[in-house]
């Protein structure tokens, strides 16, 4: 425009103050190339009051952030104890999101997060429920993207970080020579976990289930030792 630069946002915002009886036919245009400037199907769910139902199994919940100052609300029932993962991902279009949890009330604020890495504009929380309860989500477009853009899209998921415990062993002592095969029982454990007798680290590790894991056990382990099940780190990052 006049020998200068403008983004898509820009230009948009401007030909549906110019032509608004083509707002429909634009946004429809934009939609077949993958440029989302409407409402998602979440809509209305601008304030805690009116916010959606997320299931924390990990589906993904897509909204967008338009119109400009657009805020996204989501809830879910929390167990007491037990960690989530409140996530964003798979922003296009110039989404840079802003990620907050609030309590039971919807008002108060426990845990926040605008970028969960140096080289990311996703946002992630890890989130310990203390209460049988619901909890809320808001999601908001980061004040770090304006006046670059206020539009975009993205996914919201949630899910439980099951960390690996250990129910009983057999045998469940042995030489402090170590070499000989322990049965490990309990849940939550994956392929590839890291076993470890307080600091010496099993010399052999075959995951036989979710809850059944054999295991080698490494020498000059003294006396009692605790037992660490490490598990390998999930596609976010997170350490179960």
């Amino acid at each position: 425009v006049n020998g200068k630069r403008i983004s898509l946002e820009t230009f948009y915002d401007y030909w549906v103050i110019l032509h608004p009886s083509y707002a429909s036919a634009f946004q429809q245009i934009l939609y077949d190339h993958g440029v989302e400037y409407l409402d998602d199907a979440m809509e209305s769910d601008d304030s805690a009051s009116a916010a959606t139902w997320i299931e924390t199994d990990g589906s993904t919940h897509h909204h967008t952030f338009y119109a400009a100052g657009d805020e996204d609300w989501s809830k879910f029932n929390g167990s007491a104890g037990i960690e989530y993962l409140i996530k964003t991902r798979s922003l296009s279009n110039g989404a840079d999101t802003y990620l907050q949890v609030y309590d039971t009330d919807g008002a108060t604020l426990l845990d926040s997060n605008d970028d969960e890495s140096t080289s990311s504009v996703a946002s992630a929380i890890q989130f310990t429920a203390s209460a049988d309860a619901t909890y809320y989500i808001r999601t908001n477009r980061s004040t770090d993207a304006i006046p670059i853009g206020e539009y975009g899209d993205h996914d919201l998921t949630i899910y439980n970080i099951n960390h690996p415990s250990v129910t009983s062993l057999s045998p469940s002592s042995g030489s402090v020579d170590g070499g000989y095969t322990v049965d490990i029982t309990g849940d939550y454990f994956e392929s590839g976990a890291v076993v470890n007798f307080g600091v010496y680290a099993a010399t052999d590790v075959t995951w036989n289930s979710a809850t059944s894991m054999t295991v080698t056990v490494p020498a000059n382990v003294p006396g009692y030792a605790d037992i660490t099940i490490i598990n390998a780190l999930t596609s976010d990052g997170i350490t179960p």
